[in-house]
């Protein structure tokens, strides 16, 4: 799986599929979640089928959370409600289609929110729920979101061998990997075109952090993460403006790139700083 992302990094997609597909053909039991309850018992119970790496934890040695996706909390009074840094674009969130699993089980537009003080019911706004956490490792009534960390999962088998075929120029395989993985969420098949192979990156892959990689590898910037409708309207719950929800952030810009620490070109004086710092 190592070698695969390295591969496909480096742009040498003849090894990259033939280490995905060493994964995807093995014998080893994995399998592609593919109703709601197999997705709830990979994404929230830690109990699937898709890892190829899974550390453990336990109420005793817990992982970082990622509770700044959700900030959900639970008091006697309110119950469950959310305060979240991060809510989906619309943008984001028109990539899923009705029946897609991600989107049934990833994210929610039934929960309380809170906003300013004020708590918001029925809302109608789309929070972040992948992360919300195992209830295993709560030592609260409230979602703590702690999960095993998954580094390596065949869903990103199928994503590396499909962008590794397309640009290998073998459309057939690259649509096969595609649809599999398409088909195993209740999301339409599609034809195997670069555009169509990003989207599912950005579907399969939203909060693992693997987005900042994937645009640098395609050489893309990004714009228009319009709010959702129904956040602009319930108190201003986005944050609008060039620097917020309009912000352009182009391939060109160097922030792409990060800085070399200063101890690290103190220690080397061969270092160059990156453009921009």
């Amino acid at each position: 799986a190592m070698y695969a992302r390295y591969y496909l990094d480096t742009k040498d997609y003849e090894k990259a599929a033939s280490y995905s597909d060493e994964i995807i053909n093995s014998e080893a039991g994995y399998a592609l979640a593919n109703s709601a309850e197999l997705m709830q018992e990979e994404f929230r119970n830690d109990n699937g089928t898709e890892p190829i790496l899974q550390y453990y934890a336990s109420q005793n040695e817990l992982p970082n959370g990622m509770g700044s996706f959700t900030s959900a909390s639970y008091t006697e009074d309110q119950g469950l409600y959310f305060a979240p840094y991060y809510l989906p674009s619309k943008k984001l969130l028109d990539n899923y289609e009705a029946t897609d699993l991600r989107l049934a089980c990833w994210f929610d537009n039934t929960v309380k929110i809170r906003n300013s003080g004020s708590y918001i019911e029925n809302s109608g706004v789309y929070v972040f729920t992948r992360f919300l956490g195992n209830p295993a490792l709560y030592t609260t009534q409230q979602p703590q979101s702690y999960q095993c960390v998954k580094p390596f999962t065949l869903s990103e088998a199928y994503l590396i061998a499909a962008e590794a075929y397309y640009f290998a120029n073998d459309a057939e395989k690259a649509q096969a990997r595609l649809n599999t993985l398409q088909r195993a969420r209740a999301a339409s098949a599609s034809s195997a075109t670069l555009e169509n192979i990003q989207r599912e990156w950005t579907r399969e892959t939203i909060g693992t952090c693997q987005r900042l990689a994937a645009y640098k590898r395609w050489g893309l910037g990004f714009e228009n993460r319009t709010a959702q409708a129904a956040a602009l309207l319930n108190n201003m719950l986005m944050v609008t403006g060039s620097d917020y929800a309009e912000r352009n952030f182009p391939a060109s810009d160097s922030r792409w790139v990060w800085p070399i620490p200063k101890s690290e070109i103190q220690a080397n004086t061969n270092l160059k700083q990156n453009n921009g710092y």
